[in-house]
């Protein structure tokens, strides 16, 4: 990846050379590859996305609402699994690691 000038270039490299050394993506990574494993427990996942994306994407004329509290009850469902659950778990670390970064950055650079 290219971005304008070396020293820039350096930093983002350091940057996500920092990110795979935190705890919150060793376990994201440790997570992801134990559910690649497990068919079963890969499908889970699958199906909870695909219920978040449905819900993202909901036209003007569906009960968001109504749908939310179907999707909080699969949900539910689907993390009494553990291998769900802690890989559900270990990717919303690793989001808000990333998030507050990214957030850190805005803000750094008077962006909003």
């Amino acid at each position: 990846m290219k971005i304008i000038g070396n020293n820039l270039d350096a930093a983002v490299n350091n940057l996500i050379d920092e990110m795979k050394q935190t705890e919150a993506y060793r376990q994201y990574q440790y997570q992801k590859n134990s559910i690649l494993t497990d068919p079963e427990a890969r499908a889970k996942i699958e199906e909870l996305r695909a219920l978040n994306f449905k819900i993202q994407n909901a036209p003007d004329n569906v009960d968001i609402l109504d749908e939310s509290e179907r999707v909080e009850e699969k949900l539910e469902e689907l993390c009494e699994d553990s291998r769900v659950n802690d890989f559900m778990q270990a990717e919303l670390d690793f989001c808000r690691l990333f998030q507050d970064i990214l957030s850190q950055l805005a803000q750094g650079i008077d962006f909003e």
